[in-house]
């Protein structure tokens, strides 16, 4: 038998271990994605000036004093308080990803120890110390909160301290644990707003499993809202000084589609988050996840959830409150019009470990299959988890990141002029608040991607400097950067570019100095270089077996073809280079793909695909291949996904551009 003092040393171990494999995904050092910047943006100017954060922001969100300003919130939806909490940490180290990641890896920790001690004094030791120990090994829990792009690690943070304080207020009974209790709700509002749906859930619980037992003494209950008050203080003056602007930006984020098609999407994602949300495996083009792993996990805390609410125990009314907690909330997440995405799931995923963890205690301790059902769940749980985490850290030392996690962005910052005389210009999204940040504010910048923020093509040209995009294959908003480099082509300005790429050679960023007022002053290109984007509906004509536009790019039919109209018989391009997309669902459904490709009567070499992610088809062309003229290129997949029902198209992949050079 086990006492309660291992079982607290299992516990300290299960932080522990948190820690190492958040340490161990931070050595991999990813590139900092834009939004996990954001939350730090405002912590590195107020290092650097008593003003108002110069960087565009929701108005209202920061308030000055004395001379000198102050951040209420990142975002009108959630507070700054990772900007409070990295800003003496930024002071005597300087502003850099590892700091950040560390900072959140604390609160990360913080939510894993404050779920256990309120698990141990409702459940005892061994329940706490497990549900601990399985937390701390999930890949989603994990990467989330060390990789924090959208409040997670905060929110977990927030959470530690709620159930620690719920956790000495069941213990005493007292007012003044009842005004801690309220500190620490008011300080999960301001950590996010939509912290309210948890609170209502758990109140939902309680009140239906406690009834006329919730009723608190009159005092309990000022002092819960005093606490409220005080935690909150800093989200209540933004609601004042901004007039509600939380609420007003409601309607900023509802999401699109019926329904039935958000339910079913959002329980894929809350299925996968179980385990391994995809936000994260993108982050190294990681795999799809297996369908019985998607399906056995939300099938286990199911079950789960029915035992604890049929189990006849001394914790019987813990788990049934948690289990409610769970079900109110996850409708809450899951039926609601606002865009809910995996780090929004991921509140979940706490809640539901608890509940696991209860009904295998209450099944092992009363019939003599429950240690083999208890077995079997840790077993296949532990081998998942693990297989998982060791995956996403060798995936990220070999790719560096992807995408925008790519760390392409510390070579593209240390290239980038630090405080130009000009504004540099970026023209898309992803790029400037992280650029920010590793520049210890001193890349000064503006997005000019979006309608309204840029003058006419030609006069941006005219008026030079220095522009920064994306790599095709990267590009979130891609009109902007079409429209420029069209425009660009055209001018024929004197310019000095070079293009930033990720370690699989896929172009990360392109930065395009132009030296002002010289339009029509650099000679043609001797070699000609072609680039068809599938999102310039102007190039439809040279497709064919591709589908309509889709936010920049298109999908296509099994066989398609792209065709090139080359000028200059002495001048003829000598490579192909495509620019190409594999979904999940893809892989998920058709498994490993080969994609092989001919000019003429002359075959390219295939390229297999066992993953999903971005990629480069580049094949080099042989003298003779080519003609001026028209050149059409026709590629095959050896597999497609046929037309459906609810889709009548054959899908192949997505391509976002072909290029010749």
């Amino acid at each position: 038998m086990i006492h309660d003092q291992h079982w607290r040393w299992v516990a300290r171990g299960a932080l522990l271990l948190y820690c190492l494999w958040s340490l161990l995904l931070i050595a991999q050092k990813p590139g900092l994605q834009y939004d996990e910047a954001l939350l730090t943006v405002s912590a590195v100017h107020m290092r650097n000036s008593p003003a108002e954060l110069s960087l565009p922001h929701d108005p209202r969100t920061w308030v000055c004093v004395l001379g000198r300003c102050y951040p209420l919130m990142m975002v009108r939806y959630a507070g700054a308080v990772k900007d409070y909490l990295c800003l003496p940490l930024f002071a005597v180290f300087g502003p850099c990803p590892g700091i950040i990641r560390i900072v959140s890896m604390l609160l990360g920790m913080i939510g894993i120890w404050g779920i256990a001690r309120l698990v141990t004094t409702q459940a005892g030791e061994a329940a706490g110390a497990i549900a601990a120990l399985a937390i701390a090994i999930s890949p989603a829990y994990v990467n989330m909160t060390v990789f924090d792009n959208g409040t997670v690690g905060v929110w977990m943070g927030a959470v530690g301290i709620l159930c620690l304080t719920l956790s000495r207020y069941i213990q005493h009974g007292a007012a003044r644990t009842a005004f801690w209790v309220g500190v620490a709700m008011g300080l999960g509002v301001w950590a996010r707003a939509n912290f309210i749906w948890l609170l209502a859930a758990l109140f939902v619980a309680a009140l239906l499993v406690l009834r006329k037992k919730l009723l608190a003494p009159a005092p309990h209950w000022a002092a819960l809202t005093a606490g409220g008050i005080v935690g909150g203080f800093p989200f209540l003056v933004y609601e004042v000084h901004s007039r509600g602007g939380t609420w007003e930006a409601l309607d900023m984020f509802a999401a699109a589609g019926s329904l039935g098609d958000l339910l079913f999407n959002r329980f894929v994602m809350f299925s996968e988050t179980l385990l391994t949300d995809r936000e994260h495996r993108a982050m190294w083009n990681g795999p799809p996840m297996a369908d019985w792993q998607r399906l056995l996990f939300p099938g286990i805390v199911l079950a789960a959830c029915l035992v604890c609410l049929a189990m006849n125990s001394r914790y019987r009314i813990f788990a049934r409150i948690a289990t409610l907690t769970l079900l109110v909330f996850g409708v809450l997440l899951l039926t609601s019009r606002l865009q809910v995405s995996e780090h929004h799931l991921i509140a979940l995923v706490p809640v539901a470990t608890v509940i696991v963890v209860l009904a295998c205690e209450f099944l092992l301790s009363r019939y003599k299959w429950g240690w083999t059902v208890a077995a079997a769940v840790a077993i296949l749980y532990l081998a998942c988890a693990l297989t998982w985490q060791v995956a996403s850290i060798q995936g990220l030392r070999q790719t560096g990141g992807a995408g925008p996690w790519s760390d392409g962005i510390y070579e593209l910052n240390r290239r980038l002029p630090k405080q130009s005389v000009q504004r540099i210009k970026i023209l898309d999204w992803g790029l400037q608040d992280n650029l920010y940040v590793l520049s210890d504010g001193k890349i000064h910048s503006r997005e000019i991607f979006e309608d309204g923020s840029h003058g006419p093509w030609i006069d941006e040209i005219r008026n030079g400097g220095i522009f920064v995009l994306n790599g095709p294959a990267n590009r979130q908003f891609p009109a902007a950067s079409e429209a420029f480099l069209r425009t660009l082509e055209d001018a024929r300005p004197i310019v000095r570019r070079y293009t930033v790429t990720q370690r699989s050679g896929v172009p990360f960023a392109e930065v395009i100095e132009i030296e002002p007022n010289t339009i029509q002053q650099s000679p043609p290109v001797s070699r000609q270089r072609l680039t068809l984007s599938t999102g310039d509906s102007q190039v439809a004509d040279r497709l064919e077996g591709f589908h309509q536009i889709e936010n920049g790019w298109r999908w296509t039919k099994r066989n398609f073809a792209i065709t090139f109209d080359l000028q200059q018989a002495a001048d003829l391009p000598q490579s192909l280079t495509l620019q190409l997309y594999l979904p999940d669902s893809i892989i998920q459904k058709l498994g490993a793909m080969t994609l092989t490709a001919r000019v003429g009567n002359h075959q390219l070499a295939p390229e297999t695909y066992t993953r999903p992610g971005q990629y480069v088809f580049q094949r080099d062309l042989q003298p003779g291949w080519l003609k001026p003229g028209p050149n059409r290129f026709e590629f095959a997949l050896d597999k497609s996904l046929p037309p459906t029902p609810a889709d009548d198209r054959e899908l192949g992949v997505v391509v976002l551009s072909a290029s010749m050079r």
